[in-house]
């Protein structure tokens, strides 16, 4: 099976601080380390998550659903209340969408896209601009 990126992309290289806007397919959002804003305008999209990856928060429009994958972590630390995940020093908030729409994923299920997502670095600090270049999906801007 084929995992297809289409997004755009928004990425301040200099400071770490992201932000990160998708298409209205299924996309896959990486921002590394830093506090980055991820947008993923619809569609049934990935955001990856690596051990230091921020404060971060994701958006995304009602009709879509959000997969946050995290390289480590614990269902114990989500609060579907609050749509919140946090590792204590690091954390993710999810708007637009119910919690329902969300699931949650840690390290490797032995799937195809894990691997997947192994292969293009998506667990990295440096994840978006690898991913972004290699597959010509986007642009890189300096803010």
């Amino acid at each position: 099976m084929l995992f297809s990126l289409q997004t755009s992309l928004w990425e301040s290289i200099s400071t770490g601080i992201d932000r990160l806007v998708g298409a209205s397919g299924n996309d896959l959002l990486a921002g590394g380390g830093g506090n980055d804003s991820m947008h993923g305008g619809g569609g049934n999209d990935t955001f990856t998550f690596g051990e230091a990856w921020g404060n971060d928060s994701v958006e995304q429009l009602a009709d879509g659903s959000v997969t946050l994958w995290f390289a480590t972590g614990s269902s114990d630390n989500w609060d579907a209340t609050l749509k919140t995940y946090t590792d204590g020093e690091n954390s993710v908030t999810v708007s637009g969408v119910d919690s329902d729409k969300v699931t949650l994923k840690f390290g490797d299920d032995g799937s195809e896209k894990f691997d997947f997502l192994m292969e293009k670095g998506a667990f990295a600090d440096y994840s978006s601009a690898k991913i972004f270049e290699e597959y010509g999906k986007g642009f890189l801007a300096n803010s």
